[in-house]
């Protein structure tokens, strides 16, 4: 702020100041010739009409107030200013508290004094992120406290509008330089925002617009840029085969590896730049293909020559991820709600939740231990492929998670209207399966449901139904 005063009265002193005359005229003079020269003006300024108009016109209220309390010092003179206007700043609120109405005061003297403390540019009058530089501790922590608040209104508030985050450029935006052995403190020389040049070549120009944001943005897409298709292409194709066609997934460099099928990923790459990337289009290109359409059957003559299924002979086996997993049950319960869009939910594992996972809430700095034990990805970093593991918390959450047992509680509760177990079991297999038992599967079933057991809180049948919701079939894809 004290610079902020500086940089004001430094500009002030360039032209005529009625507010600040006395400033700039004893500021001029030497220390030692202080008061010599305060003594002269205000011997000046007691001469009725001597600084009334021209150059040297002086704010009547200004001079009063020098009149009343002669300064000896530069010090003095501040005070009589810090003085002069707590005591506009006084009347202004107090006139305002009267006339809600107002825009100034009445008396134009004392409104040329409250300018110089409301005009814009005028130093106690801050933009929102100038007074936030300034805040003491406890203003800022309640600051922040309140713009939780208010994120946290936006976010969970079923009134609250539904927005997208967007970017916008600043008016001018900063100029990038090259920092000194990485250290921010050290500018080095200033650099145009371009393209990389390992990408772009010799020829590449800096960026015209703005921030250059837009600019990136077109040259990743850009149709001499197919590097970004392919990218998009293989993590499409690895979604739905497990693999990508290049199983180097987050390298498509020297050091990675060579595709499987390059003119099938150039081929799908182009594709996907013509349909105007559409996403949809790829994966109408891909689940219409008879190589995704095949069985996962066993070929002996083929897994000679190829034993890890590289060339695509068989549809891989791929096991469930948690989001699938979880929507999965739901569908076999007959509970999911395939509703769309909406605000999303807390908690994946409340056995009330029924909306599809992918609404889920994740909290980047809390991930809850499920998340962790079903191999979700890492929020906070680019995770190009997913890691498999079979750890004991993945059984023991099939086994006792409440939302688990509560999809095998309804999918029993759904099939009570069939009194022959032996059409029970084939009702539960359709739903679940989507497949008869066998003969051997349904003597077996029947044989788990009717034998004694200990009840407790779950009957047998829908123990039943949760075996075949754990089952390798169900969480495994042919």
């Amino acid at each position: 702020m004290v610079k902020r005063w500086q940089d004001f009265l430094k500009e002030r002193a360039k032209q005529p100041d009625p507010v600040f005359a006395p400033w700039h005229h004893v500021t001029k003079a030497a220390a030692n010739d202080f008061t010599p020269a305060m003594t002269e003006w205000l011997n000046q300024a007691a001469q009725p009409g001597r600084f009334e108009d021209g150059a040297d016109r002086i704010n009547r209220r200004v001079r009063q107030a020098f009149l009343e309390e002669p300064p000896t010092a530069l010090v003095d003179v501040a005070g009589v200013y810090g003085r002069l206007l707590a005591d506009i700043n006084r009347e202004w609120l107090a006139h305002k508290a009267a006339h809600a109405e107002a825009t100034a005061l009445p008396d134009p003297v004392d409104e040329e004094l409250r300018q110089v403390l409301y005009a814009a540019g005028t130093p106690p009058t801050l933009t929102t992120d100038e007074a936030k530089k300034v805040y003491g501790r406890d203003v800022r922590n309640k600051q922040r406290d309140l713009a939780k608040q208010i994120e946290s209104l936006k976010a969970t508030s079923a009134g609250a509008p539904p927005r997208a985050m967007v970017m916008n450029d600043n008016a001018q935006p900063a100029q990038p330089h090259i920092f000194i052995r990485g250290n921010p403190g050290r500018p080095g020389p200033q650099v145009p925002r371009q393209f990389l040049a390992v990408a772009a070549g010799p020829d590449r120009k800096p960026f015209p617009r703005g921030s250059g944001r837009l600019d990136l943005a077109e040259a990743i897409v850009a149709k001499e840029n197919p590097l970004t298709a392919r990218v998009i292409v293989n993590r499409v194709w690895q979604h739905h085969f497990g693999k990508g066609l290049v199983r180097s997934h987050g390298d498509f460099g020297i050091r990675g590896e060579a595709p499987t099928h390059p003119e099938l990923l150039d081929a799908l790459s182009q594709k996907l730049i013509a349909s105007g990337w559409s996403l949809k289009t790829l994966h109408r290109e891909i689940l219409l293909s008879a190589v995704y359409q095949q069985a996962g059957d066993d070929n002996p003559a083929a897994r000679a020559v190829d034993p890890e299924n590289r060339l695509l002979w068989r549809m891989p086996r791929q096991r469930l991820d948690l989001e699938a997993m979880r929507d999965s049950w739901l569908v076999a319960s007959g509970r999911f709600d395939d509703a769309m869009y909406g605000r999303p939910f807390d908690n994946i594992t409340d056995a009330n939740s029924r909306r599809r996972t992918v609404y889920g809430f994740v909290n980047r700095n809390d991930l809850p231990n499920v998340f962790r034990s079903f191999d979700f990805a890492n929020p906070d970093a680019s995770d190009p492929e997913r890691p498999q593991t079979s750890v004991p918390q993945q059984t023991l959450f099939a086994l006792n998670a409440p939302l688990v047992r509560e999809q095998a509680r309804q999918l029993a509760a759904d099939t009570t209207g069939q009194t022959d177990p032996s059409e029970r079991i084939l009702d539960l297999y359709r739903r679940v399966l989507g497949r008869n038992p066998s003969t051997e599967e349904r003597e077996l079933a029947r044989n788990y449901v009717t034998q004694p057991m200990d009840e407790g809180k779950f009957s047998p049948w829908e123990r039943f139904a949760q075996v075949l919701l754990l089952t390798n079939e169900f969480l495994f894809v042919d």
